[in-house]
């Protein structure tokens, strides 16, 4: 079923491993405090576990005073970590996701490697963390990755398990104890695609999986006995409330809205994993059928597709492909459970990123191997991954001259054209002279040091949000129980909350504003500097802070003429107003 790793010292690509893990690692932590990218579900964790430490409640989230029940408590335990280590800080917040992001590479080399073996592993490990939906939960304050690091982990048990059971059947007791932590970080996902995966793998193999040999009952009982002590205090603590919210917004409104039934999730799976998406196209099409190799041991018949499709996937379900046909099977589990929710956030199929890893992974493997990696259906999406990658040098070249009168990018900006040229002009060498495991590793590292650059540096330079002068003067100057509240400014809220971890809160009349600043103690408002003169400069608010403040830019063909007649740092200058930072309180 699976290949045999075989006895011999591997401590040099044990070595080689950690040394790319902790290249991720560094990758995913580049300017980590940098927004955006961001997401708003961030300041739920960040305020809330803000919260739970200056309490000392680390049962009961709490979050803007309120008790959330939005997701179960291991996200929350695991952040305290870094916030007692380091600090509250939104680095510092995101560090756990990074962890977990670093790890999951790591841990996806070894499953591989007793799936597919050696080439295939390492494959694996380099694709994994050039998806950008897994460099953004990397970089997120959520509960995404760690559940992601559980289900794989989850998964390794179960291989490991299957093919040394007789040796080591504690595996399996793994297996169930990894999906109660995944369970215990974001809930049901956690237990229901990996167990999907098995079954639609299990019916449709022809090798057996006993569900005796499982152990379903004892592992029921590990899920409990990870899970049953918290969510047991949480009934007990809050009863009737706590039971409402699961059944009202964990159940029912997830299950029972009237979203459509739609194809989000397959865009979802191109758009977010370019340009190894482009790759997973062509294998899907080669192991379906869909595509005519040619290649030693492929299904070759001189029949139609339909035919062709059907006898590919009667190979698939033979004994050695079990391997291939498990993976296909978890992406798959995943792509239909998430389009059957019918709750659409890309998010979500990141669990189904080491699948598609692995897929291309076995793929690129058996081609390189073959020595026909020449052939059109690795050839196309190679040279589209190249022209990717040069019109994004070019692209970012541009925008840096254009934007530079606005404001001038540091070196490393001004040198990232430049290394995603060379990358892939070197990419475009090795596959002209064969050099197939070069070109891979190639477009690996330009992928991954291209996504740091985009979250680390690009973004937050092109997009110059408010804010963050205004959150550095709060943290200077605040207390970490001091409120914030924006008047009219609903955009900014999240972001606010996210990069200061303070209550943040959004008021919309003066009556709410007045109310909000007789609570006693001293409280910060945000507001449009026009809002300020015009209502509330009478009043005893002392300015702290001044801050630009982008409106919304309408980009259509006046906008540009406008660009070209006056340049851009003057027809930008109309989009921009002032935000105020004041403080008071107590009246």
């Amino acid at each position: 079923m699976f290949n045999d790793l075989g006895a011999s010292s591997r401590s040099k690509e044990s070595l080689a491993v950690l040394f790319w893990t902790i290249f991720c690692l560094m990758a995913f932590s580049y300017r980590l405090g940098e927004i955006p990218p961001y997401h708003t579900d961030e300041s739920y964790y960040i305020e809330s576990v803000k919260s739970m430490v200056a309490s000392g409640d680390y049962v009961t989230p709490v979050y803007h005073e309120k008790k959330r029940f939005a997701k179960p408590i291991l996200i929350y335990w695991a952040m305290t970590v870094p916030y007692k280590i380091f600090g509250f800080s939104l680095s510092a917040a995101r560090s756990v996701s990074v962890f977990f992001g670093a790890a999951c590479v790591w841990l996806v080399y070894y499953l591989s490697r007793r799936l597919f073996g050696p080439g295939a592993a390492w494959f694996a490990a380099l694709i994994l963390p050039g998806f950008y939906i897994h460099v953004l939960a990397a970089r997120w304050a959520t509960t995404d990755m760690a559940m992601n690091f559980f289900i794989l982990l989850a998964i390794y048990f179960f291989v490991r398990g299957f093919q040394e059971e007789s040796e080591r059947p504690w595996c399996y007791g793994l297996f169930y104890f990894s999906m109660g932590l995944g369970f215990l970080t974001k809930g049901p996902p956690a237990l229901l695609i990996p167990c999907l995966a098995l079954l639609v793998a299990g019916l449709l193999t022809r090798e057996k999986i006993s569900i005796n040999g499982l152990r379903p009952w004892s592992g029921a009982a590990i899920v409990l006995a990870v899970n049953l002590p918290w969510f047991a205090a949480m009934f007990v603590l809050n009863g009737e409330e706590y039971r409402a919210h699961l059944w009202g917004a964990e159940v029912r409104d997830r299950l029972m809205n009237n979203a459509e039934i739609g194809f989000y999730y397959v865009w979802v799976s191109i758009r977010y994993y370019l340009p190894w998406s482009l790759f997973f196209i062509s294998a899907l099409g080669v192991y379906l059928g869909l595509i005519k190799t040619g290649s030693p041991g492929a299904v070759e018949l001189k029949t139609g597709v339909w035919d062709r499709v059907k006898n590919h996937f009667q190979n698939l379900r033979e004994k050695e492909n079990f391997p291939l046909l498990f993976c296909i099977s978890w992406f798959v589990s995943c792509l239909i459970l998430f389009t059957l929710l019918r709750i659409q956030h890309s998010r979500y199929m990141l669990p189904a990123s080491p699948a598609m890893a692995m897929i291309i992974a076995c793929f690129l493997d058996q081609r390189l191997r073959y020595e026909n990696f020449h052939k059109w259906w690795i050839k196309i999406p190679f040279y589209l991954s190249v022209v990717l990658y040069f019109l994004a040098g070019v692209g970012i070249a541009v925008g840096l001259f254009l934007y530079s009168s606005i404001s001038p990018p540091p070196l490393r900006m001004e040198l990232l054209p430049g290394v995603l040229i060379l990358s892939a002009g070197s990419c475009i060498l090795f596959y002209i002279r064969k050099q197939g495991r070069l070109m891979v590793a190639g477009l690996a590292v330009t992928q991954l040091v291209f996504l740091s650059g985009l979250s680390g540096d690009l973004v937050p330079h092109f997009n110059q949000y408010p804010m963050k002068n205004i959150a550095r003067e709060i943290l200077k100057v605040g207390k970490q129980d001091e409120p914030v509240a924006l008047f009219r400014l609903d955009n900014y809220r999240a972001k606010l909350e996210v990069l200061t971890a303070h209550a943040t809160y959004q008021v919309n009349d003066p009556d709410q504003l007045r109310s909000f600043a007789s609570s006693g103690k001293r409280v910060f408002l945000v507001m449009r500097e026009t809002d300020w003169k015009d209502r509330f400069q009478q009043e005893r608010w002392v300015l702290a802070k001044k801050e630009d403040l982008w409106e919304k830019i309408r980009w259509n063909a006046k906008t540009l003429q406008a660009i070209q007649q006056n340049g851009l740092a003057k027809t930008l200058k109309k989009y921009r107003e002032d935000a105020v930072l004041l403080t008071g309180g107590g009246f």
